[in-house]
């Protein structure tokens, strides 16, 4: 069993295919990839279909709260269970999960299910964090990450998974 990376086509979405026809294994070309797969792979098994993009990984320099630059980053989430793996170095970090509030019109009220609201990312060390990314009100949670000093950047590095 083979799985392949295609590129993107368009506006279509990059996918990740897998076929499998008893011992052999066909792989669809990218110009056959979009809504619908061609009826010409209907011959074959599809074993395996899914977004390529379950996985987001990112660097990024937070700057101090009064320097010129992002102090605070929203991270990629999709709507149910998302793992977050975050690296910090350079001085502290918070990362803050909160869901929308229909009142003020902002992401302002604690996460459903009793979650956590924050978390302090010490340096130097791997974070590994699950949550579960609700709707509410129609809208998803938001989780930010935000370089608390005033005046210090911290530089970051997270990888985003999720379901």
């Amino acid at each position: 069993m083979i799985s392949v990376d295609l590129p993107i086509i368009g506006k279509r979405h990059s996918k990740k295919v897998v076929f499998c026809d008893n011992d052999e294994t066909t792989l669809c070309d990218s110009s056959l990839l979009g809504e619908t797969i061609s009826s010409a792979l209907f011959k074959t098994n599809i074993i395996k279909y899914e977004h390529e993009e379950s996985v987001k990984a990112g660097r990024q320099i937070l700057t101090g709260q009064l320097q010129k630059g992002k102090s605070i980053i929203a991270l990629d989430n999709h709507k149910g269970h998302n793992n977050y793996a975050i690296v910090v170095s350079g001085g502290k970090a918070v990362l803050c999960h909160r869901s929308y509030n229909p009142d003020g019109h902002t992401w302002s009220t604690p996460p459903g299910n009793n979650q956590a609201q924050h978390f302090n990312l010490l340096d130097s060390r791997t974070y590994i964090l699950d949550m579960d990314i609700r709707e509410n009100y129609s809208k998803l949670d938001k989780v930010f990450l935000i370089n608390p000093n005033l005046r210090k950047p911290i530089n970051v590095e997270y990888t985003v998974s999720w379901v």
